[in-house]
């Protein structure tokens, strides 16, 4: 859809108060024709753009300090490691395909292998019906989030999420361990009487089944503990 020229030469002055006066560099992101770089500009500070129309770009070189044009996503190779005091990005992160990376990254919760086995064996002893059950569910390494999503253990000046340890985003990306459980059950029938003692996770794991900075902290959940199950039935006719 074509943008109509106010899309561009907007001074977006209901945004200006998110800015702080004390602000000395600024970078915006989509600057458009660099009508808000601008209005900071006569604050005092030195304001960079980046802007993808070109037009607009040309426009915006003649109010600020520097602009790029092109897609913010292939500039940030141009751009000087914190130096900004302020990054703005009005009205764009909605326009990018992702604004952690790329289209084509491996999804979340996605192991490249999960499987469940199950096993049964019956028998008959005189009247007496006993049974055995057992179980395995894998699931494999994987991620809470995309594979391009900033890692939740590695600080920011490392590319990751990290601020003096405590992560900046509800979005970091962790690896979640693979992991293997067991389950298994023994019972005996007679009649209409059934008697079973099973176990859930009979090795105790207590594996992630989940890693999250939701509440901007990072939590794990584990997998339910052993369970111990002795149960008894009565089939009524």
């Amino acid at each position: 859809m074509a943008k109509t020229p106010e899309y561009y030469n907007g001074i977006r002055s209901e945004m200006l108060g998110y800015v702080p006066d004390h602000a000395r560099r600024i970078l915006e992101v989509g600057c458009g024709e660099g009508n808000f770089g601008a209005v900071l500009k006569r604050r005092g500070a030195e304001v960079w753009g980046v802007e993808y129309a070109p037009e607009e770009a040309s426009a915006a070189e003649k109010k600020l300090d520097k602009v790029f044009a092109g897609d913010i996503t292939e500039l940030t190779d141009k751009l000087p490691d914190h130096y900004f005091d302020v990054i703005v990005c009005n009205d764009v992160l909605e326009h990018l395909t992702n604004p952690y990376g790329v289209l084509g990254t491996s999804p979340p919760f996605s192991p490249p292998l999960q499987f469940n086995l199950r096993a049964r064996y019956d028998l008959t002893v005189i009247d007496y019906k006993p049974f055995v059950m057992v179980g395995a569910n894998h699931v494999a390494s994987q991620r809470n989030e995309p594979a391009s999503f900033p890692d939740g253990n590695t600080e920011t000046t490392a590319g990751g999420c990290l601020v003096g340890g405590i992560p900046n985003t509800t979005l970091c990306k962790y690896e979640i361990p693979g992991y293997t459980t067991y389950d298994a059950a023994v019972g005996v029938a007679k009649d209409s009487w059934t008697a079973q003692l099973s176990g859930s996770n009979i090795t105790n794991s207590n594996a992630a089944t989940n890693i999250a900075s939701n509440q901007f902290i990072k939590t794990v959940v584990p997998l339910r503990p052993r369970v111990l199950t002795l149960e008894f039935g009565y089939k009524f006719r």
